[in-house]
């Protein structure tokens, strides 16, 4: 089911984009940026964090981490956090429990 669930978020994640910087050039100070500005409100920020533990991209692959952002993004208006986290939700509901 992981693998189900990988390949719908990779295909997800591909089609919006992470717009925040190639994923071969993320290192630590990188995520550690968007760790804070998802703290700070940021939704955008919040979605795309999420969209990296969904892939294990920089960090290690965590659907509860994942899910955990994407509803911080969709409680925060992004409409594509939203979507993340009902996809995620859908695949793996132990994720989002």
């Amino acid at each position: 089911m992981k693998t189900v669930v990988s390949k719908i978020i990779l295909s997800i994640s591909t089609v919006i984009a992470i717009n925040i910087m190639l994923l071969s050039n993320l290192n630590a100070t990188s995520i550690s940026s968007l760790q804070k500005a998802c703290d700070d409100g940021d939704a955008t920020g919040c979605n795309n964090l999420g969209a990296l533990y969904a892939k294990g991209q920089g960090v290690n692959l965590d659907y509860t981490l994942a899910a955990k952002y994407f509803s911080r993004a969709c409680d925060g208006g992004d409409a594509i956090g939203c979507r993340n986290l009902d996809i995620l939700c859908r695949q793996d509901p132990w994720a989002c429990k």
